[in-house]
């Protein structure tokens, strides 16, 4: 009887372990499509839908994006308080990105991802070309009649503020609103005991890939290479190629940084008090460098004994009433803005 869940308490069952995405859906009562897009730089894209079985399909599309070395069935595993669940079933129209070179969007028109060129691309890409691809494609879909609410996690975040700082105007035509769980850009800030060794990982980094590329979900040398730049700078900028290269690239011998004072579209911000990834002061960095009409920053939970860190704005067992309560209402108001441009 040990291994009998009716008998032993400490022997449990969860029937997403080690299912499918759809699967996953199902078992909690949504319906799950797949929809592929591609880049403009050839890469094809996987992204998820998800729909409460009882809602219209006529509701605000909110798109959601995941972290590095994750994937967007991130906002699926936390049974009925997943985040795409939570929002679903409150009916909004569900879509969840997955960013090139991860498990599912690792096809390409003319590149194999065994050739090294596939994986030549940092977070900077995904921002450049990943997310305008899936903004039209959404907007298409679902009838070119509402903009799109944007909830990114980490460096979800990162290159969503590279796309609304680098492709504006775009960004205005298809984004009501971003909303940021813990957004990672300068990392000035990062508490860590490791960063003495950032510059001994740096030059150890192809062997610390072979250790993530066994993670669920890839991601490319060059994404992980430009976060410890960004630690070891401080500052929220392009790739680093060389003095040489970079004269080439961009005129300067430095990268430059992210105009970050060039968005116009609301941003919303959330940050842990308990984040050692992504620290108060690089959050509250980004917000002073905002200069749109609409911005505000805010702590998660507002009880301030406990404290979020970087993992909970995805896994925490009283999410809905310390993440999802506030996160609603900001969803709400941009909901109602006017959609005309």
């Amino acid at each position: 009887d040990y291994f009998n869940t009716d008998y032993n308490e400490n022997c449990w069952y969860n029937p997403d372990v080690f299912s499918t995405p759809e699967n996953i859906s199902h078992n909690h009562g949504f319906e799950f499509q797949t929809h592929f897009v591609m880049t403009d730089d050839g890469y094809f894209l996987t992204i998820f839908r998800v729909q409460d079985k009882f809602s219209s399909f006529k509701k605000q599309p909110i798109l959601l994006h995941h972290g590095i070395i994750s994937s967007a069935v991130g906002f699926m595993t936390s049974g009925d308080r997943s985040l795409a669940f939570y929002l679903a079933r409150n009916g909004y129209d569900m879509w969840l990105a997955n960013h090139r070179g991860n498990t599912y969007s690792l096809g390409h028109s003319h590149l194999k991802t065994s050739d090294p060129k596939y994986w030549n691309f940092s977070f900077h890409e995904i921002g450049l070309y990943d997310l305008p691809a899936t903004m039209e494609y959404i907007t298409k879909k679902t009838g070119n009649f509402r903009k799109i609410i944007y909830v990114g996690h980490s460096m979800g975040c990162t290159v969503c503020f590279i796309y609304t700082s680098l492709k504006k105007d775009h960004a205005e035509k298809y984004l009501k609103g971003f909303i940021a769980l813990s957004p990672a850009t300068a990392m000035k800030y990062f508490r860590s005991d490791f960063r003495p060794l950032l510059p001994i990982l740096n030059k150890l980094i192809e062997d610390v890939m072979v250790t993530l590329s066994y993670h669920p979900a890839r991601t490319s040398l060059k994404c992980i290479a430009h976060f410890l730049q960004l630690m070891m700078v401080g500052k929220f900028q392009h790739y680093d190629y060389g003095w040489k290269e970079n004269l080439n690239k961009y005129n300067s011998v430095v990268p430059p940084e992210y105009p970050l004072s060039d968005i116009t579209i609301p941003v919303h911000m959330f940050y842990g008090l308990n984040d050692n990834l992504v620290s108060y002061q690089d959050v509250l960095w980004v917000f002073n460098e905002l200069t749109t009409p609409e911005k505000s920053i805010d702590v998660v939970p507002k009880n301030r004994k406990i404290k979020f860190n970087h993992v909970n704005f995805l896994l925490s067992k009283h999410i809905e009433f310390y993440l999802y309560k506030p996160l609603m209402k900001i969803i709400k108001a941009l909901e109602i803005r006017n959609t005309s441009k």
